[in-house]
């Protein structure tokens, strides 16, 4: 086997996984990008606040924070469920932020008064 071609397949086997790794996340950020665009055309609704929950996970040296939520919605005169509560999952160590949706969630549910979603 030739040197150059010894070169080509040991540039390919070493640089595929670059590649696939920068192919995976490309695809990620126009995933990201598409349901950006449609959610900007949703309708808000009304929605009624099932469950609500305010989780705390362990990160690297410090505590993590986000909501979960179920709630029902009727759009088109059909009944949903939903459980999003931000547009991506998203997570950080303010727990203030999170505290404060938490609350605005739980009372609208306590009260049983409808919510925007």
């Amino acid at each position: 086997m030739s040197k150059n071609k010894t070169a080509t397949i040991l540039l390919t086997v070493i640089g595929l996984p670059f590649a696939l790794i920068g192919l995976l996340s490309a695809s990620s950020v126009v995933w990201q990008c598409y349901q950006d665009l449609r959610m900007q055309y949703w309708q808000q609704t009304e929605c009624q606040i099932v469950s609500t929950k305010l989780v705390q996970e362990s990160g690297d040296d410090v505590a993590v924070f986000r909501v979960e939520a179920d709630y029902r919605y009727e759009w088109l005169g059909k009944e949903f469920t939903g459980k999003r509560v931000y547009w991506n999952s998203f997570s950080d160590s303010f727990k203030s932020r999170h505290q404060r949706l938490f609350d605005e969630l739980e009372q609208h549910r306590i009260d049983q008064k409808k919510y925007r979603c």
